[in-house]
Parts: structure tokens; C-alpha cells; sequence
């Protein structure tokens, strides 16, 4: 088989593992997928199928890169930019060392097709009945405090688990984040500096 074949095949023998999720965000009430949750399978399958894997770090990008060794011209690589984050109570080795362990998970989830939190689908909460009625909303149209309360506090409740759930951050980094702006719990966080905490979550992991 060409690697082609041999990626396919890995896929395909991937989604027949009874993969658990063990990480799990504190904050949206949602599990997501360690790299200790399916790499023992990954590197099984790929051993089968003589596929070789290694992550490479410069300074610009993290690669991943997968050689058939039946035939070593043959490989693919996967790509994600690297991005330099300073946080509180973090060396810099220490930073790196949260970055170089989400760029590894990112890329082999990416490269494998691995799916990840149903939670949330093209950004949206799921959780919610759009079909109900006006009637049965936990607001009325005339009570406007706290109808603009109940909205405002939605809509950052949607930016932040936004910005935690598409980047697959890990508590460890979300905590680290918030310890920076001096806060202990996303319950604490003041309107004025949400769109920087959102911001800083998408800088580590590059996306826009």
C-alpha cells in the first residue's frame, strides 16, 4: 500500500478503538481527548501498518511527520504555527513545554481525523431548544434588566467556551490564562476583559 492507502486504513482502524475521553473542562462541563487517550493506539496501529511519526518544533511551526518505511520517500507532513506565550507564574521553558504538548495533540488529532466535542457544532450550544416558545423563556420582554442581564452573560459564556472548545485548550492553560488577569474561575471574569482572555486563548493556538 502507498501511504495514501496506509493513512485511510489507520483512520479507519482508529474508529474501531474504544477511545475514552480523560481531560476534561471544569468550565463548560465537557470531556475532550488527552494525547494519553489515543496515541497508545496510534502508535499500535501505525507499528502494523509500518507508518513512522515524529513531531518536529522550529521556531515558526510545529510538523508532524508520517514515512511509510516500506517506501521512506513516501511521507506527509502536517503543519501548525507556532505561537510564543508568556504566562503568569510560567517560565518560558514551562510555556513552551504547554504549547509543544497542545501542537502535538492538535496535529495527530488533525492528521487522524480525530474527532472531538459534540458540545459544541460550528460554535453553537446544542444544549438549547430553539423550537420553544417565548413563553417559556426564563425571561420576559418586560422585564429588560434582566433580560439584558441574561443575554449579556450568554454571550460570554458563547465567546469563551468559543475560544476554549475550537482550540482544544486543556485546564492547565485556561487556568494559567485566567491566573494572569487574577482570576481564579471564569465566574469571576469582568465584562472589560473578556475579549482579552478570548484573545489570549486564540494567540496561544494561532487561530483567528
Amino acid at each position: 500500500m502507498n501511504i495514501y492507502e496506509k493513512m485511510q486504513k489507520a483512520k479507519v482502524e482508529l474508529q474501531k478503538k474504544d477511545l475514552k475521553k480523560t481531560g476534561e473542562n471544569k468550565f463548560s462541563n465537557y470531556k475532550y481527548y488527552e494525547l494519553g487517550d489515543f496515541m497508545p493506539a496510534i502508535n499500535e496501529i501505525c507499528l502494523e501498518l509500518k507508518l513512522f511519526t515524529h513531531v518536529n518544533f522550529n521556531k515558526e511551526n510545529a510538523i508532524l511527520t508520517i514515512i511509510n518505511t516500506e517506501k521512506t520517500d513516501e511521507k506527509l507532513e502536517y503543519v501548525s504555527e507556532m505561537v510564543k506565550t508568556t504566562l503568569k507564574g510560567c517560565n518560558e521553558i514551562q510555556a513552551l513545554g504547554g504549547v509543544q504538548t497542545y501542537q502535538r495533540r492538535y496535529l495527530y488529532m488533525n492528521a487522524f481525523e480525530i474527532s472531538e466535542n459534540d458540545y459544541y457544532v460550528d460554535g453553537q450550544d446544542n444544549t438549547v431548544d430553539k423550537s420553544q416558545d417565548n413563553d417559556d423563556l426564563p425571561f420576559k420582554d418586560d422585564d429588560k434588566d434582566f433580560k439584558e442581564t441574561q443575554l449579556i452573560d450568554k454571550l460570554k459564556k458563547d465567546l469563551l467556551d468559543d475560544a476554549i472548545t475550537k482550540n482544544n485548550l486543556s485546564d492547565e492553560i485556561v487556568f494559567k490564562v485566567l491566573d494572569s488577569y487574577g482570576y481564579s474561575s471564569t465566574a469571576e471574569i469582568e465584562i472589560k476583559n473578556y475579549m482579552n482572555i478570548v484573545n489570549d486563548f486564540k494567540k496561544i493556538t494561532g487561530s483567528k
